[in-house]
């Protein structure tokens, strides 16, 4: 009975493909892609009524072939940096982190968005609602 047991177990163990080489895409670049697509084709007024959005600095302007271009920014907080020179001595640099998604507008309707800047990854509260 063991030796049957031993056998499927072999058998099905198999057919299982391994291979050590194929890594996994990380989730978070499957979010990205979707935050990003699940803003064009939107309405002006999904940005406007957005609640990370409607609560930025934007500076609006349009450029000569009519698309409106909002930059929203996002600067908040800071990073701090420390750089080490030999044994006794560290010294603490901050600098702000910044940033700016910006918004392309044709025909009142999202057409693209960017973002530039120190941004990090995105999570879902950046999404279009």
């Amino acid at each position: 009975m063991k030796t049957i047991l031993a056998l499927l177990f072999l058998a099905a163990c198999s057919s299982v493909k391994f291979d050590p080489f194929i890594k996994p895409e990380p989730k978070q670049a499957h979010q990205i892609v979707g935050i990003q697509e699940s803003w064009i084709g939107k309405e002006v007024e999904v940005l406007d009524t957005h609640p990370f959005y409607a609560a930025r600095f934007v500076n609006s302007r349009v450029s000569s072939k009519g698309v409106e271009v909002r930059t929203y920014r996002n600067s908040g907080g800071s990073a701090s940096q420390a750089r080490c020179t030999g044994i006794l001595g560290c010294s603490g640099e901050t600098k702000a982190i910044q940033c700016d998604h910006i918004f392309y507008i044709s025909s009142g309707k999202i057409t693209d968005r960017k973002r530039i800047g120190d941004c990090g990854e995105e999570d879902e509260n950046f999404r279009a609602i």
